[in-house]
């Protein structure tokens, strides 16, 4: 896990999840959400992008912590996307 960000609201820390590429060819960066406080121990992240088949770069949320946006290469190019938080 690395670059972790609360979401605005405080409520929720999320996070970038990378698979160990030791053992995969490809392997994608995946969004994880953690809610925040933990509501048990040990708390495990939640990965929330694992439908989407994009690499996610970075990722920020909307002022009242309702929206995610995040990039990611599509056909070369970069793309933005959106999802719910």
């Amino acid at each position: 896990y690395d670059h972790p960000k609360f979401r605005p609201d405080g409520k929720a820390l999320y996070m970038n999840h990378s698979v160990d590429s030791n053992k995969q060819l490809y392997s994608l960066t995946r969004l994880a959400k953690m809610s925040w406080p933990p509501q048990q121990a040990p708390s495990v992240p939640a990965v929330i992008t694992g439908k989407t088949d994009r690499s996610v770069d970075g990722y920020s949320f909307t002022p009242d912590s309702s929206t995610i946006y995040f990039t990611g290469e599509e056909h070369g190019h970069d793309k933005l996307f959106v999802m719910p938080a």
